[in-house]
């Protein structure tokens, strides 16, 4: 909406008026107060808009939390995936054997192969942790040892 004045009107007016026009009330609000379903449809909209976002969000949390769900049940520090393999029973390190015990669970194991590849990460990422810990100072290091150990002990507990 455009609001012509005239040029005849002063400075000092001019603002008084535009005062006015932006304290009245809009226009879009006076159009859904006169019509009651117009004021109905508009609300049914947003409220449906809001719920198709919701319901988005909804469904891309549970997407993440299905595909890091094997990840957070394995609790480990280190977990190695490669894209080389589509299942770990190819690989030969992570044999999957049905449960006696439970016809719905798997049990898995590794193998002698999955050993050794196990031992090549976990010799690699104490390199790395080394590789990390060298700007400390040894009476640092030992600080950080204690505290991480009281660390592990208050998760034992």
């Amino acid at each position: 909406m455009t609001v012509m004045l005239p040029e005849s009107l002063e400075r000092s007016s001019r603002r008084n008026i535009w005062q006015a026009l932006s304290e009245s009330t809009p226009l879009g609000w006076l159009q859904l107060k006169k019509s009651k379903s117009r004021l109905i449809v508009a609300i049914a909209g947003i409220g449906f808009a809001d719920l198709l976002m919701f319901a988005q969000l909804g469904i891309q949390a549970a997407l993440f939390d299905s595909n890091t769900m094997l990840n957070r049940g394995m609790d480990a520090d280190i977990i190695l995936h490669s894209a080389q393999y589509r299942d770990l029973n190819l690989a030969d390190t992570m044999p999957r054997i049905p449960d006696p015990g439970d016809r719905r669970g798997t049990l898995i194991r590794l193998t002698d192969q999955g050993f050794t590849v196990i031992e090549a990460a976990v010799e690699a990422h104490v390199a790395n942790l080394h590789c990390l810990l060298q700007v400390l100072k040894e009476s640092e290091r030992q600080a950080l040892a204690q505290l991480l150990r009281q660390l592990l002990i208050s998760f034992e507990e």
